[in-house]
């Protein structure tokens, strides 16, 4: 073997790994969650793809079962179920009063497993409707089934 040919083998092996991380840099890049390596045979070199399970709104399940309760004056709690969605991270706690005509964000709740609320500080004889929304990364599922409370 002469030295061109084992230069010119040493440089395509470069080339190869340099692209295999160059495509695999561009889809962990794009925003994809669940990266599985595996080899495609393409003309004369292996190069390294991806299977890709992308993550959006439309497949982030909405937590179910919300339920506001009157724990005291000016107090209402929130328990919901978790959602389904394993890469769900947290939620979103949404509240519009009456006369009120839009929700507004009141909490982000930590945790998939943190299934709880509790509102305080709410004016008298109000009637507060509450939904809650799932976050996975920069997806949020739809919202849940609202549920009202009037505080006394």
């Amino acid at each position: 073997m002469t030295s061109m040919t084992i230069a010119l083998r040493s440089r395509m092996t470069a080339a190869i790994s340099s692209w295999r991380f160059l495509v695999s840099a561009i889809l962990v890049a794009s925003s994809c969650t669940y990266v599985i390596p595996i080899e495609r045979s393409i003309g004369l070199f292996t190069a390294t793809q991806s299977n890709v399970s992308t993550v959006s709104s439309a497949n982030v399940l909405a937590p179910v079962a919300l339920v506001a309760t009157l724990t005291g004056p000016g107090q209402i709690t929130l328990n919901w179920a978790q959602s389904a969605s394993a890469c769900t991270t947290g939620y979103n706690v949404y509240r519009i009063a009456d006369p009120d005509v839009t929700y507004t964000l009141v909490w982000f709740q930590g945790g998939r497993a943190s299934t709880m609320y509790v509102d305080g500080g709410l004016a008298p004889l109000t009637v507060y409707t509450y939904y809650v929304e799932a976050v996975c990364g920069d997806w949020t599922s739809p919202p849940s089934p609202t549920d009202t409370e009037i505080t006394p």
